[in-house]
């Protein structure tokens, strides 16, 4: 297959992961109403994603070194679409709670599998990466404004769950046509062949910090942005579903503006503009709790914001480590699991048992110390970048 083709696919399987991702949100009701749980109990889902995510994620980088990316994929999508299908149907908490646990098994699996991929082929491409990340932003649009469809028609959200399981299924051709071969990755800008691997760089930790708190709190603000809206506005159901896909949009149209402009600027610029608009977003969400007018605008600001950070941090990290990107990539996403499953889920328990208020301030100081721990790396990531150059002249003399 040629780039173009393999590029097609990841961006196939990459909707599908994004319609999967946006229909949770709208469905939490449903399914707390389908298992006899409150939302409390449901938001659970969260944590067992996670409880699934983090062995997948950090499985899947170091089976992508050795072996490729194909047998990563094709796990993570059977994985993924049987799992979707039982958490649609499950009457009973405790099964739908087991099938949340293989969701999260294939979407880490999925997640890594693809951005490796990706990266290998187009190294130091964050439009590339971007582009990537904007299929899986338009399903993620596309889904919740289903599930509000849905909800208008037949009263549930949850047909929006099945037809993601079946869009994920319908990737297996395309995967199985990808080569058995790991690809070689696109050199270096420079001519540089990057730093041998070691999980002794505090630099990657920094990084795995920054996703930490970044996937914890997208997941956060996309996931309990209908219930929240639904508690403290006058907002129907389904268009509360809509501002939840306004939110995924705002996701899709950041990084598609980087894809398209994202070649004239680095790494750190795009990651310091975009950190900061996702701050100045959590502050307006904290001030604006019962405004309807002021929550959609912060929760669609908190999408723009959030749009480029996780691809572009994917691209830093597989290039700083070119000899394993797989493992560089599952310390970003594994730390970035970790977040995705403490954050919502702390989230979902003071929505229900404290205040929306506090719910969205929790949130809003979230994206405040992303904003810290960003500038703590980008002048870290300066010093590193200067001992590597200083490196590289001594080998050459």
């Amino acid at each position: 297959m040629t780039k173009r083709a393999i590029l097609f696919v990841s961006c196939v399987s990459f909707f599908a992961l994004g319609w999967l991702a946006g229909a949770v949100g709208p469905s939490l009701n449903d399914l707390a109403d389908q298992t006899q749980s409150d939302l409390s109990a449901v938001g659970s889902i969260f944590m067992l994603t996670f409880l699934g995510g983090l062995p997948a994620q950090a499985i899947a980088g170091w089976v992508s070194d050795r072996s490729g990316q194909r047998p990563v994929l094709l796990a993570g999508v059977v994985l993924l679409g049987l799992s979707a299908f039982g958490v649609a149907a499950s009457p009973v908490l405790a099964l739908t709670l087991g099938f949340s646990l293989v969701w999260g098994l294939g979407f880490g699996t999925l997640d890594i599998g693809h951005n490796v991929l990706i990266a290998e082929l187009y190294a130091h491409r964050v439009n590339v990466m971007n582009l990537l990340h904007v299929f899986f932003g338009v399903g993620a649009v596309v889904s919740p404004a289903a599930a509000g469809l849905s909800l208008e028609l037949w009263d549930t959200a949850l047909p929006a769950l099945w037809v993601g399981g079946a869009l994920m299924l319908a990737t297996l051709p395309f995967v199985l046509r990808l080569p058995r071969e790991r690809f070689p990755k696109e050199a270096p800008s420079g001519g540089s062949n990057g730093a041998p691997f070691s999980y002794r760089v505090p630099l990657l930790w920094m990084f795995g910090a920054v996703m930490m708190v970044y996937v914890g709190v997208e997941i956060g603000v996309g996931g309990w942005a209908q219930p929240y809206l639904e508690r403290t506005t006058e907002l129907s159901p389904s268009t509360a579903a809509l501002a939840t896909s306004g939110f995924w949009m705002a996701l899709t149209a950041s990084r598609l503006l980087i894809a398209v402009i994202g070649g004239r600027m680095t790494s750190a610029l795009v990651l310091t503009l975009s950190i900061g608009i996702a701050a100045l977003s959590g502050i307006l969400m904290a001030i604006s709790t019962g405004g309807a007018a002021l929550s959609v605008t912060a929760i669609l600001l908190a999408g723009f914001g959030f749009g480029p950070v996780y691809p572009t941090i994917i691209v830093v990290l597989t290039n700083l480590f070119p000899h394993a990107p797989g493992k560089a990539a599952s310390i970003g996403t594994v730390m970035g699991g970790i977040g995705g499953g403490i954050i919502p889920w702390v989230q979902g328990i003071l929505l229900e048992r404290a205040s929306p208020e506090i719910s969205v301030i929790w949130i809003g100081g979230g994206t405040i110390v992303m904003l810290g721990l960003w500038l703590l790396v980008r002048r870290a990531s300066l010093s590193y970048a200067r001992a590597a150059a200083e490196r590289e002249q001594v080998a050459a003399a």
